[in-house]
């Protein structure tokens, strides 16, 4: 007893982990990735932006100096300095505008006010470039970058740039409060850095972009921690935590609720699939063009003994992973023929839909159930559609198509359910060989207004058209739906605005008095979706 319930306890803990952990693992992973990839992004932009203010400045200062050595500035007097002083006054980024000599002694320079403390420039030579820059220390280690232009043998235009032009703020705070930023000259000289708030900057693991520019000695290197870049993605990655959690929550409880559902030791669900609690419900299926009913899909409802109905969604999928859903199934089709065989022997045109779970394809046993269960019944073969669908993968591709043929060889036809929505749909319809497709009801909720669902639609109905396979359209419930599925050539579908799911007595009656399920329709002012025919 002891092991039973531990078991018990097993089955229960060990979905709600693996629901918690896997989503948070692989949000973790996505989020991480994609922060990452976004931060070095935009460093990299950063360090690109720095790169292109360097050149801007750097480009300004030749120019001006370009145009003042055109008219002749080549000494102190008061008319040049009045030019120095207006050059700089007009720029954006020239701090003081003067002469030097060769030897870098500064003969003049203006304003004046920006040489509260005058540095020494660099010394040049005749032979040396006609441009130069260079970086000057001031006296508390300030730098700032000089550049310089070649007059004549003895003497240079000089223009000194503003430090707080280099500086820049771009990119996300998030990421600029921690990230570190350091302008070079290509000889090594430090122009200009901006120190990082993270301790986490010397780590080995930060982040580094690297940027040089295209005509001028200047690289930029940009750096920040990961940390950064992930604080962009916080709050989604709490919200998957939370979520995770939530979801957990929930499967704990189920898993509680089937546990609790005991009785002196013995399973409460295997004792109903014993006591065949389980009872098929016929939704029809209408022929749109026509309004008449062209059959129906089987879905299982658990109906207990007091006469309470359990809803699907609370034993489908505990029935899937027990592999309880086989016998469930056999029992379905055995009263199938039992509730509709006699209507279905005097209507031959007629089609029954049964769901098969990807545990019917994990052996051939299902062949053998179908054909002992409609061998010489009220129900035809070739009255049969099974539906499988995508959202479990079958574990066995070649088995199933093997499954596929062999029940498609006694006239049944297969039909891949919610098409679109689950695993390898595509692959499915390429490998296994089916004769329709079945639209889901996630998309025609929103075949009228929404071009996405609209072009999936289209086209699963020009991949149905190319294959040669008929369609049928899953939870109907608008008139302009059913007008969409019309133009689009669709002929076959279900849904609530035709009939809800049926009781067998009240779904034979229905078929007997020949009802026309189809609902007033408006007319039609206007093509009805995008791809309306």
């Amino acid at each position: 007893m002891l092991s039973k319930k531990i078991n018990r306890w097993v089955w229960i803990l060990g979905p709600t982990i693996a629901v918690v952990a896997i989503p948070i693992f692989i949000a973790e992973y996505v989020l991480t990735h994609h922060a990452l990839s976004k931060g070095r992004t935009e460093l990299h932009d950063i360090a690109v932006t720095y790169v292109q203010r360097a050149d801007d400045m750097i480009a300004e200062a030749i120019t001006t100096m370009k145009k003042l050595k055109l008219k002749g500035t080549d000494n102190c007097s008061i008319e040049n300095r009045e030019a120095f002083g207006r050059a700089s006054f007009e720029s954006y980024y020239i701090q003081q505008v003067g002469l030097a000599t060769n030897d870098g002694t500064l003969l003049c320079g203006e304003p004046m006010g920006s040489l509260i403390s005058p540095v020494r420039l660099p010394a040049t030579s005749t032979g040396d470039p006609s441009i130069m820059i260079g970086i000057l220390s001031g006296q508390h280690a300030d730098t700032q970058a000089a550049v310089t232009l070649r007059i004549n043998d003895t003497t240079r235009l000089v223009a000194r740039l503003s430090p707080k032009a280099i500086s820049l703020e771009a990119g996300d705070p998030r990421l600029t409060g921690a990230m570190a930023v350091s302008v070079y000259l290509d000889d090594g000289s430090l122009w200009w850095e901006r120190k990082s708030h993270s301790e986490r900057i010397l780590a080995p693991d930060v982040i580094v972009e690297k940027v040089r520019s295209e005509s001028l000695p200047i690289r930029v290197i940009v750096a920040a921690p990961p940390e950064a870049m992930l604080a962009s993605v916080a709050e989604l990655s709490n919200f998957s935590i939370i979520g995770a959690v939530v979801t957990g929550i929930f499967t704990l409880l189920v898993g509680m609720w089937i546990s609790w559902q005991q009785n002196d030791g013995s399973d409460e669900f295997s004792r109903a699939v014993s006591a065949q609690e389980f009872y098929p419900y016929y939704q029809p299926v209408v022929d749109i063009m026509t309004g008449k009913i062209a059959g129906c899909e089987v879905l299982v409802r658990w109906i207990r003994d007091d006469g309470t109905v359990v809803p699907p969604g609370a034993f489908l999928p505990y029935a899937e992973a027990t592999g309880l859903i086989r016998e469930i199934t056999r029992q379905l089709m055995i009263k199938t023929v039992e509730d509709i065989g006699p209507l279905y022997k005097a209507n031959p045109q007629l089609k029954v839909s049964i769901n098969l779970t990807a545990t019917h394809f994990d052996n051939a046993d299902i062949v053998s159930e179908i054909r002992q269960t409609y061998y010489n019944s009220g129900i035809a073969y070739r009255q049969l559609m099974f539906e499988v669908t995508e959202q479990h993968p079958l574990r066995d591709l070649d088995l199933s198509q093997q499954i596929f043929k062999e029940i498609q060889a006694m006239g049944a036809k297969m039909a891949l359910d919610d098409a679109g929505t689950g695993h390898g749909g595509l692959a499915y319809l390429q490998k296994l060989g089916f004769d329709i497709i079945k639209i889901d009801k996630m998309f025609i909720d929103h075949v009228c207004y929404d071009v996405t669902s609209e072009t999936i639609v289209h086209s699963l109905h020009d991949i149905a058209d190319r294959l040669g396979l008929s369609m049928i359209a899953e939870g109907v419930d608008a008139t302009d739906q059913i007008r969409y599925l019309q133009n689009l050539g669709v002929e076959m579908a279900q849904g609530f605005i035709f009939s809800k799911p049926l009781p067998a007595s009240e779904f034979v009656a229905l078929v007997e008095a020949k009802a026309n399920l189809m609902p007033d329709m408006p007319e039609e002012e206007e093509e009805v979706g995008e791809y309306a025919a």
